[in-house]
């Protein structure tokens, strides 16, 4: 009888926490255009407030100017960003017809070399639809990333409101103090390695001699933010300009194969022994994040998935109710069953003897 109560206890709660996650869903979802400049601009805080707190609190600076300071920085660095992505993509989309033409020459050479091995097949329709497809492929994927610039406006707007509102001297503890933590942790360590792609993938591609290394470079620091996805992504970005520059088969591949080994060299096994200690999150947990954030916010959400999951979880283990589904995203699963399972003590029967 007790085991029963406690399942249907379990399937009511179980049931409401679904019905909330949905309601929620559909909040954030149509909420998304302020909320997430307002979490971007949260997350930068995190990485500017130990500046602001040591201007004012190490070097004695007045709050006003030490604000000043560190909101000077986050604007210079984020129009910065901005010159180099909207350089970086321009570049591309203006590029894309002559890396067209240039795809002429090698399905030319293409069939020439299939003639010879006394392969003799008529390529041209081929040929001239993927010459069509470049420029389509390459606006569609780049056109995307200069419009996700117009809600930095409203971010920086909150990066003012949440520094001039920020206490330095104030003790952040408990949860507060481990968010405070952890997603600080994790974004100075993912921009690190994605600095370390960024610059070995550059190096790479100019030994190469590919058109617009640097561009792709910077492409893939910025990717490298979007967990798996964002690391296939900027791999095969330099694709189509290899195979309209390169004549040799090898340097094609030489250009998505060795950035990929980096990607993989850095993404799978660097990261990991860092990133996974910090944010105590199961590489499933952190797929799934991807697809649901991904769904809601698109390409900003797929940015912040991991950090606000993180945030998630951290609250979740507060809360004795939610402490399963913690344990759950962190792959904890015989802590898991010992929270759910846990012993039910044998009621007391009336006039049991002593």
């Amino acid at each position: 009888m007790v085991n029963t109560k406690n399942d249907n206890l379990w399937l009511i709660t179980g049931s409401l926490v679904f019905l909330a996650f949905v309601a929620l869903g559909f909040v954030l979802y149509f909420t998304k255009v302020f909320l997430v400049p307002f979490v971007l601009a949260v997350f930068i805080v995190f990485l500017v407030s130990p500046l602001l707190d040591s201007l004012v609190l190490k070097w004695k600076f007045p709050r006003p100017i030490a604000v000043a300071i560190s909101l000077l920085l986050v604007l210079v660095v984020i129009v910065f960003a901005l010159g180099l992505l909207t350089t970086a993509v321009s570049s591309i989309v203006n590029t894309a017809n002559q890396y067209s033409d240039n795809f002429d020459a090698t399905s030319a050479r293409m069939i020439e070399w299939l003639r010879v091995k006394g392969i003799n097949i008529d390529l041209s329709t081929y040929t001239s639809e993927l010459k069509q497809q470049i420029p389509v492929f390459l606006k569609s994927t780049f056109g995307p990333l200069m419009s996700a610039t117009s809600w930095l406006s409203l971010t920086t707007i909150f990066v003012i409101f949440l520094l001039a509102g920020r206490n330095p001297g104030a003790v952040r503890q408990g949860v507060l103090g481990e968010i405070d933590g952890q997603v600080r942790y994790y974004i100075y360590l993912k921009v690190i390695s994605s600095l370390i792609t960024g610059l070995l993938i550059w190096a790479i591609l100019s030994v190469l001699g590919l058109q617009l290394a640097g561009v792709f470079a910077l492409l893939a620091f910025l990717l490298n933010f979007i967990p798996a996805v964002g690391s296939l992504i900027s791999t095969m970005l330099p694709l189509p300009v290899a195979v309209a520059q390169f004549d040799s088969s090898a340097a094609i591949a030489l250009a998505v194969i060795l950035p990929g080994a980096v990607q993989v060299l850095i993404g799978n096994f660097l990261e990991p022994k860092f990133q996974g200690q910090a944010m105590k999150l199961h590489p499933v947990t952190i797929v799934l994040a991807l697809s649901f954030w991904g769904m809601l916010w698109g390409v900003p959400g797929m940015l912040l998935a991991v950090p606000v999951t993180a945030m998630t979880r951290i609250v979740f283990m507060q809360v004795d109710i939610l402490m399963p589904l913690g344990e759950l995203m962190a792959g904890n699963i015989s802590q898991l069953n010992g929270s759910v399972a846990a012993p039910v003590s044998s009621p007391k029967v009336s006039g049991e003897t002593k």
